[in-house]
């Protein structure tokens, strides 16, 4: 099946930290139910498989949400840009982290791109799916950024796995802003959708 990317219109899906000036493109529609109730949740769900399944046999599934994503990411043309990972909620060092962003952004092999790997966690995290902070300065509080190169390159496409209130995506902007002015845009690139199934927290 192939997944075609999506402009986030704020109007249909209102996000309480996302303005209006902000670009934001997703594959997927993740609902809010299980990973049984859409292809789009399984992916997902699959995606983000603990690192504790690695010895199982349903790790192969992790591996294969992985390639389908990278593949739909591969398909976009991008500008000339900064490719940057999110960071997941542990930081590199640990022997926790988990490289999925990683892996999908190390697959894009258009040469317009440069993958920049700026951004980390400094302390391991409670991942946001799991209950985490989603407070945009406590975000930024526990984040660490190094600068871009000066080379041209004003734009910064920010990935990460799903966008569902969109404080991690507006904590990295600010940070990756404040430590690279000669940076003008950073747009976000989402593998999925968080679909509610009412108002509440948008």
């Amino acid at each position: 099946m192939t997944y075609k990317p999506h402009k986030l219109d704020i109007e249909l899906h209102p996000r309480i930290h996302i303005a209006s000036d902000d670009l934001c493109i997703y594959f997927l529609e993740k609902e809010s139910e299980g990973y049984s109730a859409s292809d789009a949740n399984n992916i997902i769900y699959n995606f983000k498989k603990p690192l504790s399944r690695r010895e199982y046999s349903d790790w192969y599934y992790k591996e294969k949400a992985i390639k389908q994503i990278s593949l739909m990411v591969n398909n976009i043309q991008f500008p000339k840009c900064f490719i940057v990972p999110a960071p997941t909620s542990k930081p590199r060092n640990s022997e926790e982290w988990d490289n999925r962003i990683d892996q999908v952004v190390d697959g894009i092999t258009q040469q317009q791109v440069i993958i920049a790997k700026i951004l980390d966690v400094t302390i391991p995290l409670q991942p946001a799916h799991n209950g985490g902070n989603r407070d945009i300065q406590t975000i930024k509080n526990f984040t660490s950024c190094t600068v871009l190169p000066q080379n041209g390159i004003n734009t910064v496409i920010l990935v990460d796995d799903v966008l569902t209130t969109g404080a991690h995506f507006r904590a990295w902007k600010e940070i990756i802003l404040e430590c690279n002015p000669h940076i003008k845009h950073v747009f976000g690139l989402f593998f999925a959708l968080h679909l509610w199934k009412d108002f509440e927290n948008l």
